[in-house]
């Protein structure tokens, strides 16, 4: 297992071959963990969660994640976005994808691409 922060790569089905289990963390309580994603050889992780990179302005939080179609920071309508793919950078890039767009339009997304991922809205 190769931990990248909030990327995770795994090779190998993990300990008595069942897959690795990796905790998903609630994105508004550091340490506690709301259920776990399992990982078999080859497949990746990303998480993004919103309690990272984020800044407070007139009461208002913005995310690190600048939402392409308005050149502003997104106005956070996810909490957290965890995508389960084969490659590390492109679930990076979905991550952000998604957390940009609704839930609807990531459910449809996922479904056509054969992706999983874990939700927590804001």
């Amino acid at each position: 297992m190769i931990n990248a922060g909030s990327s995770i790569k795994v090779i190998g089905n993990g300990p008595g071959g069942r897959g690795w289990r990796i905790g998903v963390e609630d994105p508004r309580r550091v340490g506690r963990i709301l259920g776990l994603i399992v990982l078999y050889s080859g497949e990746a992780v990303v998480r993004r969660p919103i309690i990272i990179g984020f800044f407070i302005k007139d009461e208002h939080r913005y995310s690190h994640i600048i939402d392409p179609r308005t050149g502003w920071p997104s106005a956070g309508k996810m909490a957290l976005v965890t995508v389960i793919t084969k490659d590390a950078a492109t679930a990076d890039i979905i991550t952000k994808a998604l957390f940009l767009n609704d839930l609807d339009w990531s459910l449809a997304f996922l479904k056509k691409q054969d992706l999983r991922a874990v939700f927590i809205e804001n």
